[in-house]
């Protein structure tokens, strides 16, 4: 081989590597994975408090996590910092009224089972048709009377906590 072949073949193979390292250093911006999350919860900039945005690595993935409040309501968000796509959310009611107990045994709430999954259903815009493996127990946390709602859809695991009293979600989880 002639020294300009094999110089040409080096220069076009560290050309090669270097496209292909900077293909993979694209990324989005942790202000765009910023906007994703914030868009999805539908609420804007200017109504949250207290956002962090943090990259991470997670499961061989680079991956923004983002948390905010509105309202007394945490959001929290993991984004994939290649495509932009929401890996997980979470959104829960962290500040709430008081509801009486009698011995952790829930008093007659005021929404029946079936308004609670109803109102988990309608929030993540799926039918029972569309759904396996329904759960809705009650229960009382921290002093509260709710529904603990578990349903699936295809891999995707739904876990919402409805306000037994009500009907307000004051947890949700996808995963």
């Amino acid at each position: 081989m002639k020294k300009s072949t094999i110089f040409t073949s080096f220069t076009l193979a560290a050309a090669l590597l270097f496209m292909g390292t900077s293909a993979a250093l694209a990324e989005i911006s942790a202000e765009h994975a910023k906007e994703i999350a914030l868009n999805h919860a539908g609420v804007h900039q200017g109504e949250v408090n207290m956002i962090k945005v943090e990259r991470d690595f997670d499961h061989g993935i680079y991956e923004y996590e983002i948390e905010f409040w509105k309202n007394g309501t945490e959001y929290d968000y993991t984004i994939n910092a290649d495509t932009g796509a929401i890996i997980k959310q979470k959104q829960e009611m962290k500040y709430h009224h008081n509801t009486p107990i009698n011995n952790g045994q829930m008093q007659g709430a005021r929404i029946s089972s079936q308004q609670a999954t109803n109102i988990a259903l309608s929030h993540a815009n799926l039918t029972n048709d569309q759904i396996k493996f329904l759960s809705c127990k009650p229960k009382v946390d921290d002093g509260r009377e709710i529904y603990d709602i578990k349903f699936w859809k295809g891999f995707t695991e739904y876990e919402y906590e409805i306000d037994a009293l009500t009907g307000s979600i004051l947890e949700m989880d996808i995963d």
